[in-house]
């Protein structure tokens, strides 16, 4: 496969795969989640960073005797983030995996070590973008000099096994690190969006495909196997020949589509076009659950959906109360309830509703965003319960549509359009909301250094460090030296966004931000945004008869606390610096740029 090349498009990595293994879950104090709470800081698990694996880390098993069922088990809910896809798409995925590799995850691309050319399930290319995780992450490592050897290309093409002998564990890991790197939370499959690419080489057509979902997303919407496979192969492998490549490769995929929906042992798909049986998941809502109904009806058929304008969080409860002495609860309760509560979910009721529905079910949290009230307590409530319980997880509304709220909520700021309702549907169905039994899997904070939409400082500084070594030179390409703020905004869209060099911005920092914003369409504010380009006009420097004003990176917004990166202040080389929100002048521009940041590239400076 040739994953995702871009031209002009950093590709965004799995920064999963570097993180140190921590099993344990800690819950928040309650002296950690008014902090986080008084400081507007969505916080997701303190210590809970995973090396890639559902099993946290060392060896790993995975359910199946051959390679596709052992896929199968991995897209059925046995992955970090607990997602399962519906058969459809899992048919799509196993058609292109056996047309890249025969499904053997040692698989090189010709007979030689040529880390230019594929390798592995989805013959990620270069080899290099796999196999430098399978040197590193914990699981593989100690395996790689052995195992990545030619000699273990030739496959069994019934069981996608290589012929020559490999120990069960060896491959179970060699094959989690490339599924968890190629599926996890920061992946391409998360990341990328349909856009233009629908456009390239042809027209992909689907057009019940919004250009606005993300391959996971469309996947998961896909009304076919076909059309699965199409879509990945569109989206995802973009062959030369990609008609060609949809021909062969839809058949497969009706094929595999059979095997995964007759219930043969082996395979254990979920089916149709939904992530859950009919009858096993009761929602409880508001209004945009009340709005989102028929999409919702149509990604979870047989859902039990319990939805009310108006409704608050302690009718939900109530509801709740009474599905249990009927006995008639579902096996997952998706609580999507707090929008009619800004500040008031507490973690009693939080932990009512878990005690209601018990060990044995799965309680699913949706987290509360509109640009109409602050509902970082309530989201703090939620994600103290999903660190707190193996049962409870969290679908992550806020995270789907922050800086991106014009794109997916009505002109009221609140309820989803048409695009939000799909969305939204889909996070509840599988956007990642049904994790494994194991528990449910946090944000990592630990390469990127984010706290919900903030940079730490120790990442700032890791980031300016780079900013002033020789390392950056590349970068600066005829700019106007390290002393000129504009230079440092130039270096840190290039090297740690997906924008690279693809947009060119003027010279005077007054102007960096407007044109970042007129070039790229990114939400802009007039108050500080973590993570965002800042300009303001300023005169202590003059450009001819005017100021040539200041720009900067904001990197994290704590209350009246701003962390800036940038150069240039006062003739200053890179730093890091604390202001206050005040100290940005009257008419300040600050341009979000969270959806195009390249937490690969981040990962890159850590430790410098």
């Amino acid at each position: 496969m040739k994953f995702l090349r871009k031209v002009g498009l950093m590709v965004v990595g799995f920064l999963m795969t570097l993180a140190p293994v921590n099993t344990a879950f800690a819950a928040l104090t309650e002296s950690q989640l008014n902090f986080y709470a008084q400081n507007n800081i969505l916080f997701y698990d303190p210590g809970g960073c995973f090396s890639g694996s559902a099993f946290g880390g060392g060896m790993a098993h995975l359910d199946g005797d051959t390679v596709p069922a052992k896929v199968v088990n991995y897209l059925n809910g046995n992955n970090p983030s607990g997602f399962t896809l519906p058969a459809n798409a899992i048919a799509g995925i196993l058609a292109n995996f056996q047309g890249e590799s025969a499904f053997n995850p040692f698989r090189f691309e010709g007979d030689a070590y040529t880390l230019t050319k594929g390798y592995g399930i989805a013959q990620f290319t270069p080899a290099t973008k796999i196999t430098e995780r399978l040197q590193s992450d914990s699981r593989t490592s100690g395996y790689f000099n052995q195992y990545f050897d030619v000699s273990y290309s030739s496959t069994n093409g019934e069981t996608g096994y290589p012929n020559k002998t490999v120990p069960e564990e060896v491959l179970n890991s060699w094959l989690l690190v490339q599924l968890d790197y190629f599926f996890g939370p920061s992946s391409e499959f998360e990341n990328t969006r349909i856009g233009s690419y629908r456009h390239m080489g042809g027209e992909m057509g689907l057009p019940y495909i919004s250009d606005s979902m993300n391959v996971h997303q469309a996947m998961a919407a896909a009304q076919s196997p076909e059309d699965a496979a199409r879509i990945f192969v569109w989206i995802m492998e973009r062959p030369a020949d990609k008609e060609g490549a949809v021909n062969r490769r839809a058949s497969m995929a009706r094929e595999w589509y059979g095997k995964i929906t007759s219930g043969g042992e082996s395979y254990s798909g979920s089916g149709g076009n939904t992530s859950q049986s009919s009858g096993s998941v009761m929602i409880i809502g508001d209004s945009i659950t009340e709005g989102s109904k028929s999409q919702i009806a149509a990604k979870i058929p047989g859902a039990k959906i319990d939805s009310k304008v108006g409704r608050h969080f302690s009718e939900g409860l109530s509801i709740l109360k009474q599905a249990a002495s009927s006995g008639s609860l579902s096996d997952v309760v998706i609580f999507a309830l707090g929008t009619n509560d800004a500040g008031g979910v507490t973690s009693s009721m939080a932990e009512e509703v878990v005690n209601i529905v018990g060990k044995d079910r799965k309680v699913i949290f949706v987290t509360n965003h509109t640009l109409k009230a602050d509902y970082t307590s309530n989201n703090n409530v939620f994600s103290k319960m999903a660190s707190s319980y193996s049962n409870v997880s969290l679908a992550d509304w806020k995270g789907a549509i922050l800086s991106k709220e014009s794109q997916y909520l009505a002109a009221d700021g609140i309820h989803p359009n048409e695009a939000g309702r799909e969305l939204f549907a889909s996070l509840l169905a599988n956007g990642g909301s049904f994790a494994a039994a194991s528990g449910s899997y946090p944000v990592c904070n630990t390469a990127d250094g984010m706290i919900g939409e903030n940079m730490s400082e120790d990442l700032a500084e890791a980031v300016v460090r780079f900013y002033n070594s020789s390392e950056s030179d590349p970068y600066m390409r005829g700019l106007l030296g390290k002393n000129s703020c504009v230079t440092f905004v130039h270096v840190f869209l290039r090297k740690f966004t997906t924008l690279g060099a693809s947009v060119t911005y003027p010279g005077n920092g007054r102007d960096t931000a407007r044109a970042l914003a007129a070039a790229t369409g990114l939400p802009t504010s007039s108050t500080p945004v973590a993570i965002s380009v800042f300009s303001y006009d300023s005169n202590y420097v003059m450009c001819g008869n005017v100021g040539c004003g200041h720009t900067g990176i904001v990197a994290a917004v704590n209350g009246d606390d701003i962390i800036v990166m940038e150069a240039g202040y006062k003739g200053g080389v890179g730093g890091v610096r604390h202001v206050k929100a005040s100290e940005f002048p009257s008419g300040t521009l600050f341009v979000n740029i969270n959806s195009v940041i390249d937490r690969d590239a981040l990962n890159s400076v850590v430790g410098r």
